[in-house]
């Protein structure tokens, strides 16, 4: 059996996240969005631009490594319209994220004392049930 030796692949994640960040990006506008519906018309164009990218850097690259980048790129744009839309769906601003910390910083400390009490775990007897 031969050992086949991996080449390293010049450029991948930079090329992955690019690709993969302008298709979430684009993907997330309503009326540029529509373009989706065709084909995932974005994911495609992400992942093309991806193996655009790594075909400049890498003059010898497989189709395999090609189909990995291009699924990886697809992966990284699902990733970021789904974290963008779900922003846009909870309209967390700059002043609800504050506050959603201030709540925690006065929640922490009662958890915190609550926790390390023994009672909370021990039945009223005190026995372990």
């Amino acid at each position: 059996m031969s050992e086949r030796r991996a080449k390293q692949i010049k450029g991948l994640g930079k090329s992955i996240f690019l690709g993969g960040g302008a298709a979430g990006i684009l993907s997330i506008f309503p009326v540029v969005n529509l373009l989706n519906l065709f084909f995932m018309l974005w994911i495609a164009l992400g992942s093309a631009l991806t193996i655009y990218l790594l075909g400049k850097e890498n003059r010898e690259l497989g189709k395999g490594d090609a189909f990995l980048a291009g699924a990886l790129s697809g992966l990284v744009a699902g990733g970021m319209f789904a974290f963008l839309s779900l922003v846009t769906i909870l309209g967390i601003t700059q002043e609800k994220l504050e506050a959603l910390l201030e709540k925690a910083k006065t929640i922490a400390p009662l958890l915190d004392a609550n926790m390390t009490r023994q009672e909370i775990l021990l039945p009223p007897g005190g026995e372990p049930a």
